[in-house]
């Protein structure tokens, strides 16, 4: 059974031993790794994750990179211009069969509101993470002053109108072995329309070459 644990596009080379997920009226805490189980947020409720990462400073044969060995500054730094231009992160956890079904997933947007490193000096140098995250929604405010009758029910006609007359947003949920030439040939019947999948989630993806399990596409 594999286990990939993705935070802002970057796979994390060595899965954390157990994630804290905090809700607003409980708190929990489930084992990922002994216990073999990934967790799913319950719809609605606001939470925070904790972790603690292990960033090595040399390749360990437990470890995965993706594209080479990166140093613990990679991701330190990466994280960080994240969180002091206010930006949101895409978390996402997979546990993926031998036979490369994706059995359950986390998908989320995070904030991160607290980072913390710890270098271990005497283990040649390896860092430890500490990351406390919190689920992110966006949501626009709104204010409309309206002094007449008429004017309000104008608006709430067009409302209904717009509403009804809005297309259907159709999304796909990549799985392993995914890419996006494929996805448009075998969805849009064209694999040169992969651009235009790009196009529509350039929020969340970096890099056309480079999607994960777990992403929900929007699609054309």
């Amino acid at each position: 059974m594999a286990y990939l644990l993705y935070l802002d596009q970057m796979l994390m080379p060595v899965m954390p031993g157990a994630m804290q997920i905090a809700y607003k009226s409980s708190n929990e805490t489930v084992t990922l790794i002994d216990g073999g189980q990934a967790t799913f947020l319950r719809k609605g409720e606001a939470a925070t994750i904790s972790m603690d990462l292990l960033l090595p400073r040399k390749r360990y044969p437990f470890a995965r990179y993706v594209g080479g060995f990166l140093n613990p500054e990679y991701y330190i730094k990466r994280l960080l211009a994240r969180r002091e231009a206010r930006e949101a992160v895409r978390l996402i956890l997979t546990r993926t069969s031998p036979g490369g079904t994706v059995l359950e997933d986390l998908n989320l947007r995070v904030s991160l509101e607290d980072l913390s490193v710890a270098e271990d000096g005497e283990d040649g140098g390896d860092v430890t993470l500490s990351l406390k995250l919190r689920e992110y929604s966006e949501y626009v405010t709104k204010r409309a002053i309206l002094d007449r009758v008429s004017i309000v029910s104008s608006v709430q006609e067009s409302v209904v109108r717009e509403t009804a007359s809005a297309p259907a947003v159709s999304t796909y949920t990549v799985v392993a072995g995914d890419c996006l030439w494929n996805i448009a040939k075998k969805y849009l019947g064209d694999g040169a329309r992969w651009t235009e999948i790009y196009e529509l989630n350039r929020d969340q993806i970096s890099n056309p070459n480079l999607i994960y399990p777990g992403q929900v596409l929007v699609m054309p």
